[in-house]
């Protein structure tokens, strides 16, 4: 990273380059590692510069709760649903998954909060469908509690035929997406004889990328407001000191 801000700091010619420098995080939710993480690094990136280089790094608020963001989910939910047209919804149960965390660092950040308030959100307009929020891909030390159920252990105990994943913890369908998702959960329900079924992540869906457009403009400041949905209300566009703590701070 400190690579790439002197890439940007300095021209070609070791003068100054620019003095202001905009970061989109792709991560729609609040945590240490899914922000407060990244801006420690971005302050120790800044820090390697020369004492006379003077660089602000802004960074783009979270976007969990964005019209595009929320309209993207929807549009590819409802593009899997296709596929269930001739079921009645309530025989469809849709799986909402993120990335898991530990418990310690979840209560430190509004991500299970944020994350509730957009399932919630992308639900509006698929209410006949039931839904639950599930976790994926956690690690650590087997006793460390983390957020839960785990995705394969909801399928476990489904009473549902028919199942639809939404990955909308993601951005996009990396290896933990096809991983997780396309293999393990995939198998978790044929061996109970489920018929799944994923949601595309928002990737490069034309509504998340005109909503991410709209953001930069926002910040940028010529664009005055991004339409945020639910009643959480707007992030702010700047993390105040004590924000999304890791879970080993000590208090």
């Amino acid at each position: 990273m400190a690579s790439v801000f002197k890439r940007y700091a300095y021209d070609s010619s070791g003068t100054i380059g620019y003095s202001r420098l905009l970061v989109l995080v792709t991560s729609a939710f609040s945590s240490y590692s899914g922000c407060r993480q990244y801006l420690e690094d971005i302050e120790r990136a800044v820090a390697t510069l020369d004492s006379e280089t003077s660089l602000i790094v802004d960074k783009i608020r979270l976007f969990y709760n964005s019209a595009g963001f929320i309209g993207a989910v929807q549009d590819n939910l409802r593009k899997t649903l296709i596929e269930f047209e001739h079921t009645p919804n309530e025989d469809v149960q849709i799986l909402f998954t993120a990335h898991s965390i530990p418990k310690s660092m979840a209560d430190n950040c509004d991500y299970e909060v944020q994350l509730t308030e957009a399932c919630t959100q992308v639900m509006d307009g698929f209410e006949r469908h039931p839904w639950q929020l599930v976790f994926q891909s956690r690690s650590g030390r087997p006793s460390q509690p983390w957020l839960e159920p785990d995705i394969c252990d909801a399928i476990e105990v489904s009473d549902r035929v028919n199942i639809v994943v939404c990955p909308i913890g993601f951005v996009s369908d990396h290896m933990e997406v096809l991983f997780d998702l396309d293999l393990e959960a995939k198998n978790a329900c044929e061996d109970r004889h489920i018929k799944f079924a994923r949601v595309a992540s928002v990737g490069t869906n034309p509504m998340f990328v005109s909503g991410i457009a709209d953001l930069i403009e926002q910040r940028s400041g010529t664009l005055e407001q991004v339409l945020t949905l639910g009643t959480h209300g707007e992030w702010a566009n700047r993390c105040e000191l004590g924000c999304c703590l890791s879970s080993d701070a000590e208090f």
